[in-house]
Parts: structure tokens; C-alpha cells; sequence
């Protein structure tokens, strides 16, 4: 899925398997300092031992560079069945995102697990809106290997607005 397009600089850097998928891609940002979302077990940059899932703008979908660590081990050399849920879910909340410029939250996710999911190794998270009416979102995507195209995991999602928060905290108010 190589760009026309000359490479973006990513920060933090990407993993070096990625460059040729997202080398010139723009990521959609709503985790930085101050955001509500910053410390997200799932895309929160700062989360201890969290998912830290990014999403990339391709096309009228979000791409995912993912590799499982190996402390999410389920099944011997595979990923636990519920890591690979959240980050599905991750990458849905994404393509929220992405298709709304609005961030959500998750009120269905069903996943087809097709194979067992390898850590440590490339994997692509891919996802899009199917269906948007004015209370909520469907999406659907994929956990892919990266280097294969195999798909491992399938998801789909309802996903809602959130109303009229802010995607940044407001400072406490003041005491009298």
C-alpha cells in the first residue's frame, strides 16, 4: 500500500517493518498531553504496560501498526484471545475517529477469531466505517500479518459519540 506520496516523520518512530505501509501516512492524534486519553490502557501513549495502538489515515480507512508484546501471551507463541480483542477494538475506535473527527466509545465489538495471532511479529490493524446514522457508528476490520496479508482476527463494532465532552481535560476550577 506504498504513497505517491513523500514519507511523513512519525514520533515516536515506527518499527522499521513498517516504513513501506506507513511511511506516508498521517496519523490521527487525539492521545497527546492533556488529552483525556493519554494515559488509555488501549491507545494512551503513557499507559504503563497499555496497548499504545496508533491509527494512520489511508483512504476511507485507518491502518494499525501492531506487534504484540510477549507479556500478552495466551496460547504458546500466540496472543491472548482479549488482547486481540482490544486491539481490534482499538483500531475500530480509530476509524472513528477517523470517519467523524469525533472520538467514541465502544457499545458492541463481536470478533471472529480465524487464527491464532503470533506475538512479536508485524501485524496490520485495519478498520472503516460501514453505516453511520445520527446516534451511532458500525465499523469492521482486521488484524492482519503483515507480511502475508492473512487475516487472523475479524471484528465488528457499534460504536457512540461521545456528547460534548472536550477531547482535552479542563483544568480543575479554583476553590472560592
Amino acid at each position: 500500500m506504498p504513497s505517491d506520496r513523500k514519507p511523513v516523520r512519525h514520533e515516536p518512530a515506527l518499527p522499521a517493518p513498517f516504513d513501506p505501509v506507513f511511511g506516508s501516512l498521517e496519523e490521527i492524534r487525539y492521545t497527546d498531553p492533556g488529552s483525556r486519553f493519554h494515559q488509555c490502557f488501549g491507545c494512551g501513549p503513557d499507559h504503563d504496560i497499555g496497548l499504545r495502538v496508533r491509527t494512520f489515515r489511508a483512504g476511507d480507512e485507518v491502518l494499525s501498526p501492531i506487534v504484540v508484546p510477549r507479556r500478552f501471551e495466551g496460547p504458546p507463541q500466540g496472543a491472548h484471545g482479549g488482547i486481540v480483542a482490544a486491539y481490534l477494538d482499538e483500531v475500530l475506535a480509530g476509524a472513528a475517529v477517523g470517519h467523524t473527527g469525533r472520538v467514541h466509545w465502544t457499545g458492541e465489538l463481536s470478533v471472529r477469531y480465524v487464527k491464532p495471532t503470533p506475538i512479536e511479529r508485524p501485524l496490520l490493524g485495519r478498520a472503516r466505517a460501514v453505516r453511520q446514522s445520527e446516534q451511532y457508528l458500525d465499523l469492521e476490520g482486521t488484524l492482519e500479518d503483515l507480511d502475508t496479508g492473512e487475516v487472523l482476527a475479524r471484528a465488528t463494532g457499534r460504536f457512540f459519540p461521545m456528547r460534548d465532552r472536550p477531547m482535552r481535560d479542563r483544568p480543575a476550577p479554583e476553590a472560592p
